[in-house]
């Protein structure tokens, strides 16, 4: 029998959006967290998923198919939780630095964030400095996550 991590790795491999996204929303219904979801579940996925790229078990393109496939799941998740929260005044500004393109981490960081009632914002990969601090000093956030 087939665990729901290597069910959830298989389905981002394959890049079948419905079912990573219902394989993961079973675990919130079954009452993980949050933290618990994106720590123990999704990151360590993604890090197979990773560590199979490396040794050349899959290609970079099966790669960039996980990694959208996990962005649309959190995407969507963060929609969901969004019914849930109560917002305060607080404000957080995520950014990865330039040359970065691994953002899915950061992402689910302001989803944390988004979720205990923080206001967000996520620049996402590879944003340049320049940009990055010109839209600090427009929105004014209380932190900055890099």
């Amino acid at each position: 029998m087939i665990g729901s991590l290597e069910r959830l790795t298989e389905l981002l491999l394959s890049g079948n959006q419905d079912e990573a996204w219902n394989i993961v929303w079973k675990k919130r219904q079954q009452g993980f967290d949050t933290f618990y979801i994106f720590q123990q579940f999704i990151s360590v996925s993604m890090a197979q998923i990773g560590m199979m790229w490396e040794e050349d078990e899959i290609s970079v393109a099966d790669e960039h198919l996980a990694t959208t496939t996990c962005d649309y799941v959190l995407s969507r998740y963060q929609l969901c939780i969004r019914q849930e929260v109560i917002k305060n005044e607080k404000k957080g500004l995520f950014l990865c630095i330039e040359n970065e393109q691994h953002f899915l981490g950061l992402k689910m960081i302001s989803i944390l964030f988004e979720e205990h009632g923080w206001q967000t914002k996520l620049l996402g990969a590879d944003s340049p400095l320049l940009h990055a601090t010109h839209a600090v000093e427009q929105w004014k956030p209380d932190l900055v996550g890099i």
